[in-house]
């Protein structure tokens, strides 16, 4: 892996078996940061699918 190279993965992580215990835990890994990321955006579609967009 080259030293500039940034981990990212949405999350859960099946460590062992799809990514390596110690890339999840390592200084360049963004896997943390991404997961809190996607759970808001998650959110937020979900605010705008079920309680729509209010127009003024």
């Amino acid at each position: 892996m080259k030293p500039h190279a940034i981990i990212m993965h949405p999350a859960p992580v099946n460590r062992g078996c799809e990514i390596s215990g110690h890339l999840v835990e390592a200084p360049s890994s963004r896997i943390f940061e991404q997961m809190g990321n996607g759970v808001m955006v998650r959110m937020a579609i979900l605010e705008q699918v079920l309680h729509g967009r209010e127009t003024k």
